[in-house]
């Protein structure tokens, strides 16, 4: 297709109309009726990733383009409630039986991730960053750093392997409060900008693992007087050397 119709060049996909992403991804779009040269496997995210890299190392003129939908974009909705979570079906047993999950998800409350909500999801961060004129890549940037770097490292983000897949659920960690980090740097929460807005917490591992959304009621890291005591300082190493650190 590059060398019949882009004699082997694929900047030229974006030669014309190359503002507006919607007119070039039609052209390139393999679902799309009218399309003129599509690009078999294409999916959008991977389009709009392409067209952001482009515009990173200005080979193409910069443009408003969807932000790139992943587990990390979804993570950040489902916590903030921006999509609603109706969405969500408890897992029934007999599913869980003809499929690998763990005993662990049997009635929660879980999603799997559909083609037609990932498109629409981008779609309205396309008409968000127009409207606010906010930069795709910066927002796509923020968005996945705020998922990776602060929502990874909670708690109930995470699981254990106990004879089982073990999530962190709220009865869990609120029964057993020395399972919580011993720092307060293993609070997260406390660096997001979004911390009081977000009440749920959703682990990576049901979905790179099942390919299921589970959102987990986030239960507030404990404070130091709530679950230490009298213990003001905790340990903190910087550059090799043992410092005393309160809080």
């Amino acid at each position: 297709m590059l060398a019949e119709s882009y004699e082997g060049n694929p900047l030229l996909i974006w030669k014309e109309n190359a503002g507006d992403f919607y007119q070039v991804w039609r052209r390139v779009d393999p679902e799309f009726v009218g399309s003129k040269t599509p690009i078999k496997g294409m999916r959008k995210k991977i389009f709009s990733l392409w067209a952001m890299w482009l515009q990173d190392y200005s080979l193409v003129p910069g443009f408003p383009t969807p932000v790139p939908v992943d587990f990390h974009v979804f993570r950040l909705l489902f916590q903030l409630e921006i999509l609603p979570h109706s969405l969500l079906k408890p897992l029934a047993a007999s599913q869980a039986r003809k499929e690998p999950y763990p005993d662990a998800l049997v009635g929660k409350p879980v999603w799997r991730i559909k083609e037609k909500i990932r498109d629409a999801v981008s779609d309205f961060f396309y008409d968000f960053c127009v409207r606010l004129e906010v930069n795709s890549s910066d927002l796509s940037h923020a968005l996945w750093f705020l998922s990776r770097m602060l929502c990874a490292r909670h708690l109930q983000a995470k699981v254990r392997r106990n004879g089982g897949i073990v999530y962190f659920f709220p009865e869990r960690v609120e029964k057993y409060r020395a399972l919580w980090p011993r720092t307060v740097l293993g609070d997260p929460c406390r660096f997001c900008p979004l911390e009081n807005d977000c009440s749920w917490v959703v682990p990576s591992h049901a979905h790179y693992t099942y390919g299921l959304i589970v959102p987990i009621r986030r239960v507030e890291f404990p404070r130091s007087g709530e679950l230490f005591g009298d213990v003001k300082t905790y340990p903190l190493y910087l550059n090799g050397k043992r410092k005393e650190v309160k809080v």
